[in-house]
């Protein structure tokens, strides 16, 4: 649901003034745009893009055998096996060229990561956490109303007529108050997904991309995932190759690294994650 969406609906309206399904629906798709907010929107896929650039991904079957290794991450490789943070022999490569190809699935990873979790924290939790606020409204709205009938009608029903056989109304006012108990629980189930507090996000797309160059870079060096210069410039220069143009410096990327070391958790080893992104938050420990 989008802009689109009440484009398409007043266009229906305008064909079709009396379209009962379309006036309902306008007024809850309005509804549902401002509990979502002035949130940004999940930028261009880089997915597809950068595993043609690239040669990797679903686009690995297209051998070329004398690839040109420029790109900016095919840079940091070749410093990485200078200085022998990378070795041939034992990271169980046997090319040159095999580790410029993991180096980019590497970047690939990343984006395809970086993608999804961009999508996840930018449309899809925004949109999970527009309905709750808007079903937490209705539901509350809803148990006010009952529970005024109830107060206004219950005494009433309970009395006199309404209480002859076959069906008094003492047992539909039973089922009434049992609408309502379903009805808080609904609504504590609810409450229970943290509101939206507005602001601008971080980057999740860089968060994302993190989480999955990061795995490719545990696999050719064997070094942990930490804030440490080598495994920044090797995110960098990922993320130069993906955006040539963008502000991709190393420091730049430090507070993406510290958010992804602190959103999905890291192993004792420091060499893989606890959680993915998209997984339900990890528990934290209460301050004393």
């Amino acid at each position: 649901m989008s802009d689109s969406f009440v484009d398409y609906l007043r266009k229906e309206l305008r064909k079709n003034p009396d379209n009962a399904w379309a006036q309902r629906m306008l007024v809850l798709e309005r509804r549902r745009l401002e509990a979502r907010g002035t949130r940004d929107y999940p930028p261009i896929r880089t997915q597809e893009r950068v595993g043609k650039q690239l040669r990797v991904g679903l686009h690995q079957r297209s051998k070329h055998v004398n690839t040109d290794y420029t790109t900016p991450i095919d840079d940091e490789v070749r410093t990485l096996v200078r200085d022998k943070i990378i070795v041939a022999n034992e990271s169980g490569l046997p090319s040159l060229h095999s580790i410029h190809q993991a180096a980019r699935e590497a970047v690939y990873d990343g984006c395809v990561w970086g993608d999804y979790y961009a999508l996840y924290k930018l449309r899809q939790q925004p949109a999970i956490r527009a309905n709750a606020k808007l079903i937490q409204a209705d539901t509350r709205d809803l148990i006010g109303r009952i529970d005024d009938y109830l107060a206004a009608h219950s005494s009433t029903l309970l009395h006199g007529q309404f209480t002859r056989p076959p069906q008094p109304a003492g047992v539909q006012i039973e089922k009434i108050v049992s609408a309502l108990t379903a009805l808080e629980e609904v609504l504590n189930l609810a409450k229970a997904l943290p509101m939206d507090s507005g602001g601008r996000p971080g980057d999740p797309w860089k968060v994302g991309f993190v989480f999955g160059v990061s795995l490719g870079w545990v696999g050719l060096t064997s070094l942990r995932i930490t804030e440490s210069s080598r495994f920044l410039s090797f995110v960098a220069q990922g993320g130069s190759t993906v955006h040539p143009d963008g502000d991709f410096l190393s420091d730049s990327w430090a507070s993406a690294v510290r958010t992804a070391i602190r959103t999905f958790g890291l192993t004792s080893d420091g060499r893989s994650w606890l959680t993915r992104p998209g997984d339900p938050p990890r528990p934290t420990k209460p301050t004393p």
